[in-house]
């Protein structure tokens, strides 16, 4: 291993991707997003709540930090930023620079997208764009969602989660969403894959869950090419 150091973080991290960023994890297509009511789960810092909403889009956002004030929040943020990046120049050889081509590009995005996300979050908030919550409980009714992605979280910080509450929280999203529920990545940040996953997949089936996964052209941390789908 020599000085090979491994991708870490010391807590969950309030970060954001860019729009484009999210098209490029699930593979989504503008045109078929136009008519579905879509919720991004722990969505954080990212912008594409605001872009799709300039669209015309109907995405709701939804994070436990969305109760804080908005300079509160920008501040966070930028902590963040500087944590990954932190964290990012410690174990570069971790990830495929291909989509963002450098670590000052990746920084770039970031900022960029907690910029757009800031700008938009006041008047977002009140207009309830952005929904303060937390998995595994959500504040909206059944099938109230045509869709439901969640990138970066319940298998990103298994690590620091129990079976039992990745489990609820895929139920939880499923029981919101009418038609599929997207997860990306399927591992951890060592880099492995989420150890209970079988045992999960299994778990969903017995409830009337059907899973599968498909592979997505985002792949920064190396083996991070699926996304797991849920649908009944």
């Amino acid at each position: 291993m020599g000085n090979k150091r491994i991708f870490g973080l010391d807590r969950i991290v309030f970060y954001g991707r860019t729009y484009p960023e999210y098209l490029a994890i699930f593979g989504f297509d503008e045109e078929n997003l136009a008519d579905k009511i879509i919720l991004d789960c722990c969505a954080g810092a990212s912008s594409f709540t605001e872009t799709a909403h300039k669209k015309g889009m109907n995405v709701t956002a939804l994070d436990p930090l969305y109760g804080l004030d908005p300079l509160t929040i920008s501040s966070v943020g930028e902590t963040d930023v500087e944590h990954v990046m932190e964290k990012l120049a410690d174990s570069k050889d971790q990830f495929n620079w291909e989509y963002y081509g450098s670590m000052e590009e990746r920084k770039r995005l970031a900022r960029s997208a907690l910029l757009e996300f800031s700008e938009g979050y006041p008047e977002g908030a009140l207009k309830g764009r952005y929904v303060n919550g937390e998995l595994p409980v959500l504040p909206f009714r059944d099938n109230h969602f045509d869709l439901a992605i969640c990138a970066h979280f319940l298998f990103t910080y298994s690590d620091r989660f129990e079976y039992r509450f990745i489990l609820a929280s895929t139920l939880e999203l499923m029981r919101v969403t009418k038609e599929r529920v997207l997860i990306y990545p399927l591992l951890g940040t060592d880099g492995a894959e989420y150890v209970d996953l079988a045992r999960l997949r299994a778990d969903l089936a017995n409830k009337g869950v059907e899973t599968s996964t498909k592979r997505t052209r985002f792949s920064f941390q190396k083996g991070a090419n699926l996304v797991l789908e849920l649908n009944e």
